[in-house]
């Protein structure tokens, strides 16, 4: 009985660990080519997102937009972000080239061997 409760249990723990691990995330940011030139902080930006891979979520340019449009803020990057139609200081072009989403079925199954989710973007920042 006794060693029946014990496998249990580390099957228990087994399972959670595996939902644990399938839950984790990370991020990183690959620079290629980085600006020589400060960006004063009380400047503004006119942000633009494409997309050019035809595969990707239609809802991912959007949701790109948007947490873009917060953290440009946020971290003190630019004192204001705006559509790419208004006048700013700086103009921003982010082109998306590639998207590799990993499937929520795929993640509860394979957990982390199931791969991370990547985008791929160039990004153009030019004064105005």
């Amino acid at each position: 009985m006794a060693a029946g409760m014990r496998l249990l249990n580390l099957a228990f723990l087994f399972v959670f660990a595996s939902i644990l691990a399938a839950c984790s995330s990370s991020r990183s940011i690959n620079i290629d080519e980085a600006s020589q030139l400060p960006i004063e902080p009380d400047r503004s930006v006119s942000l633009q997102v494409n997309s050019t891979d035809e595969d990707s979520n239609p809802d991912l340019k959007t949701e790109l937009q948007s947490n873009l449009y917060s953290r440009l803020v946020s971290e003190g990057l630019f004192a204001d972000v705006a559509s790419s139609d208004t006048p700013a200081d700086y103009k921003m072009q982010v082109s998306v080239s590639g998207v590799n989403e990993v499937s929520t079925a795929a993640r509860v199954v394979f957990g982390v061997l199931a791969g991370a989710n990547t985008i791929c973007a160039d990004v153009q920042l030019n004064d105005q």
